[in-house]
């Protein structure tokens, strides 16, 4: 069987997969392919499609149709996942992940007359029948909710910050290869915005007007340290660096969590021995 090769769609030359560092798997992602001769006569740069969100799925997100009083518009890459099976997966796998089953939040839909005394529950501690809690109990549990709701909030932005960095290692992994394509040093590649204040580069991630990902997926050098990887001791290791801080917020978080939990249930047990 022969090697899988990909057509540059400047000049028509066919290159192995393997010679340029592009993976079959990601064969459905490309958009546009310029070799590195290509781009270094500006003829054009590879771009990518976005990736659906679910978890080892290679595939590019599914076209979305515009269409206004019938009369198409052409289609566009607005959507998350590359089908709607996807779609209901990943949202199952996050569901899987939640604190609580599903019998138990179906419990607390039924327990909650309107959908505002849902978002309320957790503002103060639960009642529980026959057990009744001091001033200083409530007080302690309805602090332990409020911290470990922010603690959640710290989370799901440390994860949020971590697929940030992956895309940058990528991308960094990109334009190496194509330097390496023309004979040329590979960089750094560490993007500078990571040096970033942590509020503000979590802001960044939030700001949809940003286009972040997009920005990632190509292969231009902006925001990159394009020092040569051997010479830049600066930022050396930056990618392994980042991700292990982000790990050990996130570990220490969660141990702070099982700290709360504890602690909640060492209250509402000396709650019922006093009954």
């Amino acid at each position: 069987m022969g090697k899988w090769m990909i057509g540059c769609d400047g000049c028509d030359e066919w290159y192995h997969g393997e010679c340029i560092r592009i993976s079959k798997t990601d064969e459905a992602l490309i958009d546009r392919y310029y070799c590195p001769r290509c781009q270094r006569n500006e003829v054009g740069h590879t771009t990518w499609k976005k990736k659906c969100r679910m978890v080892g799925c290679r595939k590019p997100v599914e076209q979305q149709q515009e269409a206004e009083e019938g009369v198409s518009k052409g289609s566009h890459q607005s959507g998350k996942y590359c089908s709607h099976a996807h779609g209901l997966a990943y949202f199952q796998m996050r569901l899987g992940q939640a604190l609580l089953t599903k019998p138990q939040v179906a419990s607390l839909v039924k327990c909650s007359a309107t959908r505002a005394d849902f978002c309320r529950l957790g503002d103060r501690a639960p009642a529980v029948e026959g057990v009744a809690f001091t001033a200083k109990e409530q007080q302690r549990l309805s602090e332990s909710q409020q911290e470990r709701q922010r603690i959640d909030g710290a989370l799901s932005r440390l994860t949020r910050r971590q697929q940030l960095v992956t895309m940058m290692r990528e991308k960094a992994t990109r334009v190496n290869v194509e330097l390496k394509a023309r004979k040329e040093k590979e960089q750094c590649g560490l993007d500078v915005r990571l040096l970033m204040q942590e509020e503000a580069l979590d802001a960044l991630i939030e700001d949809k007007s940003a286009d972040l990902e997009e920005q990632l997926r190509g292969t231009t050098v902006d925001d990159m340290c394009t020092v040569p990887v051997k010479k830049c001791i600066k930022h050396a290791g930056w990618f392994q660096i980042h991700s292990d801080a982000i790990s050990l917020q996130e570990q220490l978080l969660k141990d702070r969590l099982d700290v709360l939990r504890g602690e909640d249930e060492s209250i509402r047990k000396s709650a019922q021995r006093r009954i």
